[in-house]
């Protein structure tokens, strides 16, 4: 019935697909690369494939463990990063370290 009601409206289904992705995004912009990755992608494999296409995860290691951030550069596509932050704290030393050329 579902897939009736679909057909029937004047939105091509792969707009109202593209609609869908959009509006999840637009939710994930309000959300920490953390909760992203590591609760949201996790629920179904359809919030998987939207997380793994999202392409403006702004990173902040400022807050996170050393140890998170090997896990999401393996997770995320460099492509899909807008922004990154680092620092040299208690929790977080060394993380510059790892990006010098």
């Amino acid at each position: 019935m579902k897939a009736d009601v679909l057909q029937d409206q004047s939105i091509p289904k792969d707009q109202f697909e593209y609609g869908v992705i959009e509006l999840v995004h637009r939710i994930f912009d309000q959300l920490d690369a953390h909760t992203i990755l590591y609760s949201i992608r996790c629920v179904c494999k359809r919030l998987h494939s939207i997380a793994s296409i999202y392409n403006r995860y702004e990173l902040d290691f400022r807050f996170m463990s050393k140890s998170d951030l090997p896990v999401m550069a393996h997770i995320i596509d460099p492509k899909n990063i807008i922004s990154l932050t680092l620092a040299d704290g208690i929790r977080t030393r060394c993380q510059i370290r790892l990006f010098r050329f």
